[in-house]
Formats: C-alpha cells, sequence, structure tokens
C-alpha cells in the first residue's frame, strides 16, 4: 500500500498512528471512534479525512503500517551472516521492544489484529507481504550443529520465543507504569535469559 501519510508532518503522522493503533486495538473496529482518533492525536477531522476516505481506509492502512513494522522491517534487523538462531530471535525481541517504544499503541493494535486470527492465517499475511518470511528467517544461513542432539529444535525455537517476547512485554508494563525504559539494562537482562536458554540447549 503507497504511504498515503508521507506528506503529512512527522509529530502529526506519528500521532495519527498512534491514536488510530490505541483506538483500534482497544475497541472493535465497530466501535473505534474517529472522533476518539483526531482528539488524541490533536488534529482536526478535516485533516483526516483529507487523507482516508473512511474508517475502513484508516483500519487498512494501520493493519498495512503494522505488518510493515514487524515483518518486513524485521527482516532488514537480522543479521543473517550470524547463524545462530536463538540470538536471531533476540535480536528481533530487541527491535520490536523499540518500535512498540515508538509506537505505543501498537502493542494493542497488534494483540487485537493476531487474537482475532488463526496461525494459517497470520502466516498467510506474512507471506503475501513477504514472500519466503518464516522460511528465510529460520532458515537462512542458519547453523543447527550448535543445538545439542537429542534437542527438539522446533520446540526449543519455541521455548525461547516465548520467553523473549514475554520478557520484552513486561519491560513495556514496566514502562507504561513508570515512564521510563533503560534499554541497555534490557539488553543486559534479556542476554542473560540468552545465556540460560543457550545452556541448555545448545553444545
Amino acid at each position: 500500500m503507497e504511504d498515503i501519510l508521507e506528506k503529512m508532518d512527522p509529530e502529526k503522522r506519528m500521532a495519527l498512528i498512534n491514536a488510530a493503533m490505541k483506538e483500534f486495538g482497544t475497541n472493535s473496529f465497530e466501535k473505534a471512534s474517529t472522533n476518539v482518533i483526531v482528539k488524541e492525536a490533536g488534529i482536526s477531522k478535516g485533516l483526516l479525512y483529507h487523507y482516508f476516505t473512511n474508517k475502513q481506509a484508516i483500519y487498512d492502512y494501520m493493519v498495512n503500517f503494522l505488518l510493515n513494522r514487524t515483518m518486513k522491517d524485521v527482516l532488514d534487523h537480522v543479521d543473517f551472516e550470524n547463524g545462530d538462531l536463538l540470538a536471531r530471535i533476540a535480536g528481533v525481541t530487541e527491535y520490536k521492544l523499540k518500535l512498540f517504544l515508538k509506537y505505543p499503541g501498537l502493542l494493542e493494535f497488534s494483540k487485537g489484529l493476531y487474537a482475532s486470527k488463526t496461525f494459517d492465517e497470520l502466516k498467510k499475511i506474512a507471506e503475501d507481504m513477504v514472500p519466503n518470511f518464516y522460511q528465510r528467517f529460520y532458515q537462512e544461513n542458519v547453523d543447527y550443529g550448535l543445538f545439542k542432539e537429542g534437542v527438539e529444535i522446533q520446540r526449543a525455537l519455541n521455548i525461547t520465543q516465548w520467553t523473549v517476547e514475554k520478557f520484552a512485554e513486561s519491560m513495556l508494563v514496566v514502562w507504561r507504569s513508570t515512564g521510563k525504559l533503560d534499554v541497555d539494562h534490557f539488553k543486559k537482562e534479556l542476554e542473560q535469559y540468552l545465556d540460560m536458554l543457550k545452556t541448555n540447549f545448545y553444545k
């Protein structure tokens, strides 16, 4: 989808994206209000409809924005030269945490979107937007020889992903309650979890 907000003032653009994602994330599409969106974003309704024809167009843009940031852009942040898959997952989690800090409404919106779809539906969305996304992420230049003999790799990957994503979510809770988040501290904490996982799964 063409970025129809490209010419909007950057601050207003970010405020609009955050307000829309928050509203669609905390309400169903039917109950989401464009009045709340413009009030939260600090823009006029006329400006909103200068860029979007209707509420559906706003929602579709936010879905596209979410998928671009969490899928397309993810691959740009993957070090495919490094065959350590656990480190790859942790690196993506760190990237997503910084993304959620920049766009606070993204977490609610992504949860709402993902909760309404099955894994197969989500996988198809990812593949439509970024062909071979999962294949590239989990297979390209991965050194499976790092794993201990007898370790079920898929289960190990699931445990790793659940652990680091839950940890990142807990960091977001801290940020929302205190208004502060030490990203360097987060990285050090994440490395400790990752070291524990490597101890159990790697040779």
